[in-house]
């Protein structure tokens, strides 16, 4: 290999990486696993291909959104100490590219999702209500206790 090819191969792993990162895979861990315990406590088994699939496909779900939520807010991660070294603020990854990303990772996961049962869809475009409309849109992210807020919102759809 010559050192360009090197310095190529490098520049495109660091491109995924970044990309990777927009996703929140610790966040995604949390919302795989929550996935699995429902799998695993259901009264119907599925089997094992349609889980697997329902859970990549709620995984791309989860990474649309921690990409979405940091195009979102890209402003705000650059001036906190926490979050400055995220992808946006350090022009890792564009802004513009952040938002195309998470919106047709969503597109692909509730696609996804749509060949699967229908609860599944129905829970995924609960989560992305919650997320588009109450977090974003009503400013629940100055709230500070925001995700008590998304808790107690989520009652009401949930039984007992």
């Amino acid at each position: 290999m010559t050192d360009a090819s090197i310095t190529s191969v490098k520049a495109s792993t660091n491109i995924l990486k970044s990309f990777f990162e927009l996703m929140k895979p610790r966040v995604m861990s949390l919302v795989i696993f929550t996935a699995l315990v429902g799998i695993v406590i259901a009264p119907i088994k599925p089997n094992f291909l349609d889980a697997a699939i329902s859970l990549f496909f709620v995984a791309l779900g989860a990474g649309a959104s921690g990409a979405l939520n940091m195009w979102y807010d890209a402003e705000i991660d650059g001036i906190m100490s926490r979050t400055c070294l995220r992808p946006i603020p350090l022009g890792k990854v564009k802004n513009q590219h952040a938002l195309i990303f998470g919106v047709i990772l969503s597109f692909v996961s509730v696609a996804g999702l749509y060949f699967f049962p229908i609860f599944y869809l129905l829970l995924f475009w609960e989560l992305q209500f919650y997320f588009i409309f109450l977090f974003i849109l009503f400013g629940l992210k100055e709230a500070p206790h925001r995700i008590l807020w998304l808790v107690e919102l989520q009652e009401p759809f949930h039984p007992s």
